[in-house]
């Protein structure tokens, strides 16, 4: 909680500024302007978090791959109860959550993206009563640190507020220990695409054992996969083991469906029917330009966004049929970490047949990691000059965060969405 006092006036005066400011920064060319209109209102107004959530539901939803998607989806899924607010854009570190709050207006339901290193500071602040928690794996070490620690973090959150509700993803062995003492914990079984992170028992440091159906189990401890409520396969979700409904989803991949299933099982929770809730999951056909389909100067262009080895393997994984040109972005600034190594962890060798070209500030480092796999490619110096050398009427375009959003930015500048709004 912060306790420093500010008059009246100045409250009054927080919102109107940070839109001024916001306003200017976007008409500036320096980004969507949220971020600085955020930290106006943290200052200018330090207790209004806490003020404003007071009479609203909040709920969070964070992990290391997937939470602007999962955000949307269960955005979309309580808004059958009732009008939601949310921070749609990503902005994700406490001034965002100011921001969302507000412009909240009237609406008494909260969802709210956070990024991993700030959920315990959001949770407090907000008072959130139901956390959404997916998973955990190794993302810009250089600010966030390692898994285990993060795990630490969070496992200290709830333990200090075992009435919070959560929806625990506990395929995921972090997750599980986070929230092995909540009171009121939801476990769903996802199965564990990425296991390379989580091979250490986050209790003893012992080694963890994955066998049939993603059970995990320490071989010194006791610490092992706990029963789940609910389980999903084969984009069935179950309860208590019964079929209740199949996950569909308007976005590509597995890991959408997993996305899907467990805004899903949020709002059933919160007293939805399973086929309310499965219908509203299907209604998100994109989310934030990731997943869109953009025409640009004759080519049809999909817009993907990874930014660590887990995300990353998830795409490599759903474009693994797909013979389009990949046009690579890697940048390394704040907002993505500045250390690439993480590139060594992703198995680019899968692309040995395709066509890439690599544009961003660190394009040079993709590239070595290409030649290093064995792929062959180009590297260009900007995404204009990238999308000049595919070959063909379509591709792919991956870019970590910032890189992500500068293609973007080109693209909005000169082109022209899809009416599918997707792929």
């Amino acid at each position: 909680m912060i306790s420093r006092k500010v008059s009246g006036f100045t409250r009054f005066l927080a919102g109107p500024l940070a839109t001024i400011v916001g306003r200017a920064s976007r008409a500036s060319g320096r980004g969507s302007g949220e971020a600085v209109a955020g930290l106006i209102l943290n200052r200018l107004d330090p207790g209004g978090i806490e003020r404003i959530s007071r009479d609203k539901s909040i709920v969070l939803v964070s992990a290391t791959n997937g939470k602007t998607t999962t955000t949307a989806m269960c955005v979309s899924v309580l808004s059958k109860v009732a009008p939601v607010f949310t921070n749609a854009s990503g902005n994700n570190m406490t001034p965002g959550v100011a921001l969302a709050l507000e412009n909240s207006n009237k609406s008494k339901i909260g969802v709210l993206e956070v990024d991993e290193a700030h959920l315990g500071e959001v949770a407090r602040r907000t008072g959130a009563q139901w956390l959404v928690l997916m998973n955990l794996s190794r993302d810009q070490l250089d600010r966030i640190s390692e898994v285990k620690s993060l795990a630490l973090r969070w496992k200290k959150l709830i333990d200090q507020n075992p009435e919070i509700s959560v929806i625990a993803n506990v395929s995921d062995p972090h997750i599980h220990f986070a929230t092995m003492n909540c009171n009121k914990v939801v476990r769903v079984a996802l199965g564990n695409q990425w296991k390379l992170d989580s091979t250490v028992c986050p209790v003893c440091d012992s080694a963890l054992e994955f066998g049939k159906n993603e059970f995990y189990r320490c071989i010194d401890c006791d610490f092992r996969m706990p029963t789940a409520k609910y389980s999903f396969e084969s984009e069935v979700l179950y309860r208590d083991k019964s079929a209740i409904g199949t996950v569909h989803v308007g976005l590509p991949g597995h890991f959408n469906a997993c996305n899907g299933a467990l805004a899903a099982i949020l709002g059933i929770e919160w007293g939805l029917s399973p086929e309310d809730a499965l219908l509203s999951v299907s209604k998100v056909r994109t989310v934030a330009g990731r997943y869109d389909t953009i025409e640009h100067k004759g080519l049809s262009l999909t817009t993907l966004m990874a930014k660590n080895p887990a995300g990353w393997q998830a795409l490599i994984d759903m474009l693994a049929s797909d013979e389009r040109d990949i046009v690579i972005g890697i940048n390394a600034r704040v907002a993505d970490g500045r250390d690439t190594s993480w590139l060594y962890d992703v198995d680019f060798g899968r692309f040995s047949t395709r066509r890439v070209i690599c544009f961003g500030d660190r394009r040079w480092d993709i590239g070595l990691r290409l030649s290093y796999a064995n792929v062959d490619h180009e590297v260009v110096e900007s995404f204009e000059r990238a999308l000049s050398h595919v070959v063909g009427s379509e591709a792919v375009v991956v870019g970590n965060y910032t890189a992500f959003q500068d293609a973007r930015s080109t693209l909005r500048v000169s082109s022209r969405p899809n009416i599918n709004g997707g792929v």
